[in-house]
């Protein structure tokens, strides 16, 4: 385990460290046929997703009127934390070695914007990922400025102290790391494309969680 001393990792979850794709597709495909609406396939929608389509166009291509958006977007929000989808979650192959490997030389931290405290900690339990991290930070209320958001929970969780990279998958990760004035390592495995987190100003990117401590070794070397 790392001193006292060493220098904090921040992490995001979805997209990161958890494949929530299958989840996001379940909750998007249940609203959209309550809505009278026919499901894109989850590749489609994921592609999507990745090219960070808005909620207009994908519910144009899945049958839907623009005047049921910001309905579809209350139920979406409302569902994407429910206890029954969230089992469909799962950790992504090397996660676990990856943080292993991470926490002989860092202090690792988990900072999301989930809103729903007990059940993010209990989802980690259940996927292993409980006793990871040195301390996590997640939502209390929803925010227009998302990424500011992320930036104040990082900012509050460690208390003054520096670190030595934000690791996320989206522009949200992105911006709040340079909110923080902190280095930002994009992963690809989530919920944007290689572009748009190059469009974000990503400091590094990487193809995934696996792929972070060699590059770390490369660009902050001990």
């Amino acid at each position: 385990m790392p001193g006292a001393d060493a220098p904090y990792l921040v992490l995001d979850l979805d997209g990161t460290l958890v494949d929530a794709s299958a989840r996001n597709h379940a909750v998007y495909s249940a609203v959209c046929r309550g809505l009278g609406g026919q499901p894109l396939a989850l590749g489609e929608y994921w592609a999507l997703k990745r090219s960070r389509a808005g909620w207009d166009d994908i519910l144009v291509r899945s049958g839907l009127a623009p005047e049921v958006r910001n309905r579809f977007v209350d139920e979406f929000i409302a569902r994407i934390e429910d206890p029954g989808v969230l089992t469909l979650d799962t950790v992504f192959p090397g996660t676990k070695p990856a943080l292993d490997d991470l926490s002989a030389t860092y202090r690792l931290v988990l900072a999301t914007l989930r809103r729903h405290r007990a059940l993010l900690d209990e989802q980690l339990r259940t996927l292993g990922l409980g006793d990871r991290f040195a301390g996590i930070a997640s939502r209390a209320a929803g925010s227009d400025d998302p990424a500011a958001e992320k930036a104040a929970l990082i900012r509050d969780m460690l208390n003054g102290s520096g670190a030595a990279a934000v690791i996320g998958d989206t522009e949200v990760d992105v911006h709040a790391a340079s909110l923080l004035g902190f280095t930002s390592i994009a992963v690809c495995s989530g919920m944007r494309d290689r572009a748009i987190l190059e469009g974000a100003g990503a400091t590094h990117i990487a193809g995934d969680i696996g792929d972070v401590g060699a590059l770390l070794a490369r660009v902050l070397p001990a």
